[in-house]
């Protein structure tokens, strides 16, 4: 019987291979494509977090063609998508962080209600203290000792890993100074000193957009720093 049926699978591999002679050269480019696909991805989330937009937990969402320079398109991408896995993203934040659950339901039961001014720094300030409890040092803060922890924890990281904590220590909008504070500048991820400081140059932070945007940080960086990964180093 086994034999009847590896004759009957070859038999089928050589129609396949007969009527598409094609195969072996697609089959070579499909190999090329996924030889460089980390690097697709990592510049694609550069741009992406540059935006003030963070691929999150389980689903790297972020995949060619995407026009990432149309903001308005790419705005209304992320927030479809994260209005769809809401449920799980933030099912997943609260089990890796139980003992925030308290403040972590209140921000997200605030962004639901529409209160935006309130969600956007509360994700903020989980974000910087999910980052300094797992890393040794905040994310908005302590410039120096963080640098010394991404370094540490990239030492030890390689691929995908690697590239998200690479990611993760970019300079963007998020913690640039209070005095970045132009439209376009607003316009790509609200501005956390300028929030969290009260400075009359960043009192219009509290859109949707900016508050899904400091969740989608906060996703990030609750799945980047999970559990185990970077607890020796704290």
């Amino acid at each position: 019987m086994i034999f009847e049926v590896m004759d009957s699978i070859q038999d089928g591999l050589s129609n396949v291979f007969r009527n598409n002679p094609e195969f072996f050269a697609d089959l070579a480019r499909i190999g090329e494509g996924l030889k460089n696909l980390p690097e697709r991805q990592k510049r694609l989330w550069i741009e992406a977090a540059k935006s003030g937009w963070h691929m999150y937990s389980y689903k790297p969402i972020f995949a060619d063609p995407l026009n990432i320079e149309d903001h308005a398109a790419f705005d209304a991408f992320m927030v479809a998508h994260l209005r769809q896995d809401w449920d799980e993203i933030t099912s997943s934040i609260l089990s890796a962080h139980p003992e925030r659950s308290e403040v972590l339901r209140c921000a997200f039961d605030l962004h639901m209600e529409q209160r935006y001014i309130a969600s956007t720094p509360l994700f903020l300030a989980q974000t910087d203290g999910i980052c300094a409890q797992r890393l040794g040092a905040h994310l908005f803060t302590d410039q120096e000792e963080r640098e010394q922890r991404f370094a540490a924890l990239q030492a030890s990281k390689v691929g995908f890993h690697g590239i998200l904590l690479e990611i993760l220590g970019l300079k963007t909008q998020f913690g640039a100074g209070i005095s970045k504070s132009s439209l376009r500048l607003k316009q790509l991820a609200p501005n956390r000193n300028g929030i969290l400081h009260g400075s009359r140059k960043h009192l219009d932070y509290g859109t949707e957009i900016n508050s899904f945007k400091a969740f989608s940080l906060l996703a990030f960086v609750a799945f980047v720093l999970k559990e185990g990964d970077s607890e020796n180093y704290v």
